[in-house]
């Protein structure tokens, strides 16, 4: 066999191309000068955002040609042996034996040979591979073990018994589904504490396990405690914990919020945000607390900056025989915890799209089957659309026919509390906290950022200009003892520059100051690069929205689009060998930055 592995290259199992015939094959084909990172589908709030993003980052995984990821979609047998094929360097430690089940000619023979010979993958006893069959979360995991070969150490039993169902995984898989949890490797979503063995791993749980076994194998940095995936990620251990001799500690205080509590809630970072879906659909949402809660005693349980998860789901309204939509929430992260939390909003009802008033559609983030119906009563005009897709991919059908639209201001949810909800009291984050001295933002800390403003702009310019802007952050960055370091609405200053990556063209935001109330830092804090790309090759989805563009990207962008709303003159162009004949465009959403200190920053706490 040719070369087995190649660290770092695109894996051919997770960029799919529909054939003529409908069905599904690999689209294979080389790693891009400069990756694509901005995927239309995985939202704002998604749980895997990091994970796909930096393995995009680095080559390792792509995306499809509509600028979709489909992080909820099944990954088979035969596309996971093309990933660890693509990801991994290893040696053969055994002979190939062939399966009755793989034809000749079969694009993922080769993949699968070489997971087979490496020991990432085996075949079943009766002689077959079932290269269409939906891997399994358990088996995609027994995989990665056993070819990194990891090794548990300990009690199998008392490793496992970390999972609340971890009785339920099979026998075969235990010592290297422990051997996966010490080694940090497993990723629970949406609840870290249950493994579920046979639910199917979906593309973003292979990201996710496949950005872990890099970090544990040193390839990849692990990712930041403050950011909200890690909650996910099941802390590895060299083995057992010795189990605490009784009387030892004392008991843990919890703090209760009690059933029928009323949450003030907000879209993450953005007071304007509305959502929009059709009658029918279910889709992820993610709820920021917009100001602290407080328990009977005046105790702050649940602090501002929490994070809500839950869906919009379809409700039958009372007296009515309108299917409206309601809000549930499934879990909430306090401070650097994560909780299973009942909530439920009150139900919002389909109106049709003409009877909306236009300034309400400013600022929406409509699901694709809300900007479909929206997209002719407004002439295409979708002003202030936001990037993307609600949420990520829907989860029910909504009827074919239906010609009505449900607009959700989250802050007229009325989100209330349907059960006591128990909180740490020692979580970060449970009681505010007024720090003195000295405190330090550890470098490769992700600021998550937008555009400066109550919109949520992007920003467009053509390759060769420098243009200084600001931007703000959208999630609070605390330290482990809870501490607010860089709170909400924190101003990012810097330039937007241009970048040679491989003979491409592109931009890069660098920030220079950190302004937090009235303090100011220099900082040193770069984002991803943004690719140039010819004004024909952008889609709808990238001229949808606002853009805030420099006078040479205006003129470059005029007639391109009815639905492109320019919003105004970028910033200010401070420098730059501006091309005149160039047809090019950078456009820039903050909100896909993924801002990265460079060096650790140094703040003064409050006296």
């Amino acid at each position: 066999m040719s070369s087995l592995k190649r660290y770092v290259s695109v894996s051919s199992a997770l960029v799919m191309l529909a054939s003529s015939a409908g069905a599904m094959v690999p689209l294979v084909a080389p790693a891009p000068v400069m990756a694509q990172t901005n995927f239309s589908d995985v939202a704002f709030g998604y749980w895997a955002r990091p994970f796909i993003e930096r393995l995009a980052e680095r080559n390792i995984i792509r995306g499809f040609p509509d600028g979709t990821f489909r992080p909820n979609e099944p990954v088979t047998r035969a596309q996971f042996a093309a990933i660890v094929n693509q990801a991994f360097s290893a040696q053969p430690t055994r002979r190939f034996q062939t399966f009755r089940d793989l034809p000749s000619g079969f694009w993922a023979n080769e993949a699968i040979e070489a997971a087979y010979v490496t020991g990432f993958l085996s075949g079943y006893p009766d002689g077959t591979f079932a290269p269409t069959q939906q891997i399994p979360k358990v088996q995609a995991l027994v995989s990665l073990a056993n070819g990194l070969q990891l090794q548990s150490s300990g009690d199998v039993n008392q490793t496992l018994s970390r999972y609340r169902d971890g009785a339920q995984i099979p026998d075969y898989a235990r010592p290297s589904i422990a051997a996966a949890t010490q080694k940090g490797l497993v990723v629970n979503y949406p609840n870290i504490n249950f493994f579920d063995a046979n639910q199917v791993a979906t593309r973003a749980d292979i990201a996710a396990f496949v950005y872990q076994a890099l970090v544990n194998q040193g390839q990849l940095s692990p990712l930041d405690s403050s950011m909200q995936a890690s909650n996910y990620v099941v802390p590895g251990v060299g083995g057992t914990t010795p189990p605490t001799t009784p009387g030892t500690q004392p008991p843990q205080q919890m703090l209760t919020l009690a059933r029928n509590t009323q949450l003030p809630v907000r879209y993450p970072g953005s007071q304007t945000v509305k959502f929009v879906v059709v009658p029918g659909e279910t889709v992820p949402a993610t709820l920021e607390i917009a100001a602290n809660v407080t328990n009977a005693n005046g105790v702050t349980v649940i602090p501002r900056g929490s994070l809500v998860e839950g869906r919009l789901v379809p409700i039958n309204v009372v007296n009515s025989t309108a299917q409206g939509t309601q809000f549930v929430a499934d879990n909430i992260r306090v401070g650097d915890r994560t909780y299973s939390f009942s909530a439920t909003s009150s139900p919002f009802v389909p109106t049709s799209p003409q009877a909306v008033n236009t300034s309400t559609l400013e600022g929406v983030l409509p699901t694709a089957a809300a900007r479909t119906i929206l997209g002719p009563v407004l002439g295409g005009n979708l002003t202030n659309v936001l990037f993307g897709v609600l949420g990520g991919s829907s989860q029910a059908t909504p009827p074919t026919n239906q010609q009505q639209i449900i607009v959700i201001d989250p802050r007229d949810l009325n989100l209330t509390t349907q059960a006591d909800l128990q909180v740490a009291a020692t979580s970060p984050g449970t009681q505010p906290t007024t720090p003195t001295g000295s405190l330090q933002v550890a470098q490769g800390t992700i600021l998550d950022v937008k555009s400066e403003g109550p919109g949520n702009e992007k920003y467009a310019l053509v390759p060769g200009e420098t243009v200084a802007v600001t931007v703000q952050t959208v999630i609070p960055i605390l330290n482990s003892s809870g501490d607010t370091l860089v709170p909400v609405g924190s101003r990012l200053e810097g330039q937007l520059q241009p970048v040679q990556i491989d003979n491409q063209r592109g931009v890069r935001f660098v920030a220079n100051r950190l302004t937090i109330g009235d303090r100011s830092y220099t900082v040193n804090a770069q984002s991803r690069p943004f690719a140039a790309r010819a004004v024909g090759d952008l889609t709808s989805a990238d001229l949808q929205g606002s853009l805030q563009a420099t006078t040479a990207a205006s003129s470059v962008l005029q007639g391109t689009s009815t639905s492109l709303s320019l919003g105004g003159i970028i910033g200010q162009v401070i420098g730059g060998n501006v091309p005149t004949t160039n047809n090019q465009v950078v456009i820039i959403d903050p909100r896909q930055m993924g801002l990265e200190l460079r060096a650790p920053v140094t703040l003064q706490a409050a006296s």
